[in-house]
This record gives C-alpha cells, structure tokens and sequence, in this order.
C-alpha cells in the first residue's frame, strides 16, 4: 500500500510542479531559475510543516508522511532541474549566475524548511 501512496503522491507532485513551470512561463515567458527556486522553496516549506506537524507533534501514520514527503514533495522538488539549469549557465559562461542559482536554493530551501519545522512544532 504504501508503494501505491508514494505513487500517487509522486504523481500529484510533478503535476503540481509542472503546473508551477507552465505558469511561471505565462507570467514571465520563460522558464528556469524561477520556476525551480519556487518549486523548491514550497516542496521544502511542506516538508518542514509535515515533519514538523505530522512527525514530531501529532506522529501521523508512516503512510500520510511518505505520500507527502517521498511522494509529493520528492517529485515536486527539482533538484535534478536545479543542476541542470545550473550546469548550463556555467557552460555558458555565467558562472557567478550558475553558482548563485545553486546558493540561492539551498540557502533559501533549508532558511524554510526550519521555518517550516518551527511552524509544525510550534504553531499547531
């Protein structure tokens, strides 16, 4: 069953995620940087809201986490596209763009995923 969880919230995920891109591509015409920095900003929030909440203070079933947190979120993060885009600025020739994408994700990822994890601790 949880195989059937991960699944489904894996397919939520990347559809969310897709959709993410799509509109950033309306709003702004092109997809990229934004797109993946938002993407991993929410999917890493959720993340410490879930294990804030679900794990640490209401200790959720281990089938609710894993469909949000290996399911959705570990197919709506980007890490592979964060790379990637990353990689191509460098080749480019944009290195300070290409390390700066990089620093900014992480840096803003774990700034909310402790938010997130002070939220789900101490807001609920």
């Amino acid at each position: 069953m949880n195989w059937v969880l991960v699944g489904i919230g894996g397919s939520l995920g990347a559809l969310a995620r897709y959709g993410i891109d799509r509109t950033i591509i309306v709003i702004t015409g092109q997809s990229g940087i934004s797109s993946t920095l938002i993407a991993n900003s929410l999917g890493s929030l959720l993340l410490g809201l879930v294990v804030g909440i679900g794990l640490d203070k209401f200790n959720w079933p281990s089938s609710y986490i894993l469909f949000i947190t290996v399911g959705f979120c570990g197919s709506f993060t980007t890490f592979s596209t964060l790379t990637m885009t990353s990689i191509k600025l460098m080749e480019e020739g944009d290195y300070i763009k290409g390390t700066f994408n990089i620093l900014i994700n992480l840096l803003i990822g774990i700034t909310v995923t402790l938010l997130g994890l002070w939220t789900g601790r101490n807001m609920f």
